[in-house]
């Protein structure tokens, strides 16, 4: 009954190409949304899906962190949860990716953000 994300963080080899096929869609998000506040209000809206795949090899971090980089109104419309999430993945995993988007959403074109 479809297909559930955590099977492919398990690195199974019957799941190589579809997580590259993921990876390689979200790099395309990733492009669609620099610099273009529109298109990252749009996928903003599957954040919540986004979120899901975090820590599973994905890829995803960095289109996060485009989606929110240099955009104000994107960056005051981050939640909490989001923060802590990122906190837990970075306890758990130590990625620098994660450190790396808790530092882009903490100041917006050179300008801190006071409150997020």
């Amino acid at each position: 009954r479809g297909l559930n994300i955590n099977w492919m963080a398990s690195k199974d080899a019957r799941f190589k190409k579809l997580v590259d096929i993921i990876s390689m869609a979200y790099r395309l998000m990733k492009q669609v949304v620099k610099d273009d506040e529109r298109n990252a209000l749009e996928l903003h809206k599957y954040v919540g899906v986004i979120r899901s795949h975090l820590g599973k090899g994905l890829s995803c971090t960095v289109t996060l962190k485009e989606i929110y980089v240099g955009k104000r109104k994107l960056l005051s419309m981050i939640k909490q949860d989001l923060i802590d999430l990122f906190m837990v993945l970075l306890h758990q995993i130590r990625d620098p990716r994660y450190i790396d988007f808790l530092l882009s959403i903490c100041t917006c074109n050179g300008e801190p953000m006071v409150t997020i």
